[in-house]
């Protein structure tokens, strides 16, 4: 399972367009017109670089907050994710027992998705990670940060109870479909089909975690691509 990815959907990879990094937000995540600016510039060369480097399929920047001027490192991934070990830098930046909130990971997400279950994880795991966010495609950000009263636990279990809405919804749109096309489900063929079916993107996982951000312990923010 990679570290960071995008949840799966029915939804195409969506091509990354100048026009969309020219007008992505500058969203407030440090409360400082510095940091926001460079987080900002930051994103565009994120976009920039799945653009041209990676065919817009998935890539991701880590900055260290320790040295703030220095460039972040990055890591080209796949259409759906990557997995920090490939980098040594970064899996020793991510990793280190003795960071306390002092990486901000950036990444973006090919099919505008929101954050998923490996997202979630990878920021209660790691103590080390302080803001996270995924630019979409699509020019849309999602941010989430770790605030004093942080709650690990408290995030997974309701991130955990609104996935398993999604699953639930997910599953009821399946059968509602195999019953409309007459497949039987004991079937080989016809389960093969199934199989390969797609579901909307249902969100409760993020969307409960956003609703408990207070409890929690988080700032969560989402902004869209400017006109």
């Amino acid at each position: 399972m990679n570290d960071f990815q995008q949840i799966k959907t029915g939804l195409g990879m969506t091509e990354i367009s100048q026009e969309t990094i020219d007008h992505i937000p500058c969203i407030k995540a440090f409360n400082d017109v510095k940091m926001d600016n460079l987080l900002y510039k930051y994103h565009k060369s994120l976009l920039t670089l799945a653009k041209n480097k990676n065919s817009s399929k998935e890539v991701g920047l880590f900055w260290d907050l320790n040295n703030v001027d220095k460039e972040p490192l990055r890591i080209i991934g796949k259409a759906n994710g990557f997995n920090i070990s490939s980098s040594y830098e970064i899996n020793r930046l991510v990793k280190n027992p003795y960071s306390l909130l002092t990486v901000v990971v950036m990444h973006n997400h090919p099919r505008n998705g929101m954050f998923s279950g490996a997202d979630i994880k990878s920021f209660t795991d790691f103590d080390s990670i302080y803001l996270m966010t995924a630019v979409c495609n699509d020019g849309t950000i999602y941010m989430i940060r770790k605030e004093r009263n942080f709650n690990p636990f408290a995030m997974q279990k309701y991130y955990e109870e609104g996935a398993a809405l999604s699953h639930r919804k997910a599953q009821n749109e399946i059968m509602r479909k195999v019953k409309k096309l007459k497949l039987d489900t004991n079937d080989a063929n016809d389960r093969k089909k199934i199989a390969k079916m797609s579901t909307k993107s249902y969100y409760y996982g993020i969307k409960n975690v956003a609703k408990h951000a207070k409890e929690i312990g988080i700032t969560y923010r989402c902004s869209v691509k400017r006109k």
